[in-house]
């Protein structure tokens, strides 16, 4: 048996990021676009926070007034009305204090001039919006945003770095076996289109003295795949080799010398 590395090992971290990867581009790109969205939101309302909402909805009671709409922002999307629009408002709390106040709410043919309950804090009338508002229109996109995309594109994301993570482990801690190449399909065709990884079906014998059979896909130009260029069919592999966890063989990874960093040691 060769004298491959001991552990622990030195493990590069796109050798252990390489687990799902093209799953964990999909997570990553999706986490970005979502975030670029909700910025975007954010800011086609000022980057207001919706932290007044927030106190407003924990308050009780709530001030109640009958407030005056001054103006009305009507923004039109795909050439059609909205279906909210920012109403500017005025209204006299209890003291007679005359406020001025910003909120989002369903479209109903409100027109400036006209008049609409207004709920305010009783001591901090400056909190206010219009009855069924919201004060900033991330209080109304925000819920739905983190309940069904955030949320879930974090939980997707956690589960691919769960999952690297636990290679990184058997990688650097786990034991070393001679690996025997049974089938190496490289892509085939040329063009943008290609498939950039091979696929690799390799053989070891684990620490319960069974032979175990595992597949694996090596992205065309990594250390891998460049050491499986020369590599025979039915023959051990002399640039990598197999490492698993010890009470369970079937986690495995094929990894070439040059991904624990070994060889330039």
């Amino acid at each position: 048996m060769t004298a491959w590395p001991r552990p622990p090992r030195r493990v590069r971290a796109a050798t252990a990021l390489a687990t799902w990867g093209f799953f964990g581009a999909l997570c990553t790109a999706a986490l970005v676009v979502a975030l670029l969205g909700g910025v975007c939101a954010l800011g086609d309302d000022g980057f207001r926070s919706p932290r007044d909402d927030w106190r407003l909805d924990a308050a009780a009671p709530r001030g109640a007034a009958l407030g005056t709409i001054t103006a009305v922002d009507q923004d039109r999307s795909k050439g059609r009305p909205a279906r909210y629009a920012r109403y500017a408002f005025s209204f006299a709390d209890a003291a007679g204090q005359q406020h001025a106040g910003v909120a989002w709410m369903v479209q109903h043919g409100k027109r400036p001039g006209d008049h609409h309950g207004v709920e305010y804090l009783p001591d901090d009338p400056e909190v206010n919006r219009l009855v069924d508002g919201k004060t900033a229109y991330a209080a109304l996109w925000l819920p739905w945003f983190s309940g069904y995309v955030l949320l879930p594109t974090l939980a997707a994301l956690g589960l691919w770095l769960a999952r690297s993570y636990r290679t990184w482990v058997v990688v650097r801690h786990g034991h070393a076996a001679d690996a025997t190449l049974l089938d190496l399909r490289r892509p085939a065709g040329n063009g943008r289109y290609r498939r950039r990884h091979c696929r690799v079906r390799y053989r070891f014998r684990g620490n319960d003295g069974q032979d175990h059979d595992a597949v694996q896909y090596a992205r065309l130009g990594s250390p891998l795949a460049r050491g499986l260029q020369d590599a025979t069919v039915g023959e051990v592999l002399r640039d990598a080799f197999a490492v698993y966890a010890e009470h369970a063989p079937q986690r495995c990874r094929l990894v070439a010398l040059a991904e624990t960093g070994e060889a330039e040691a």
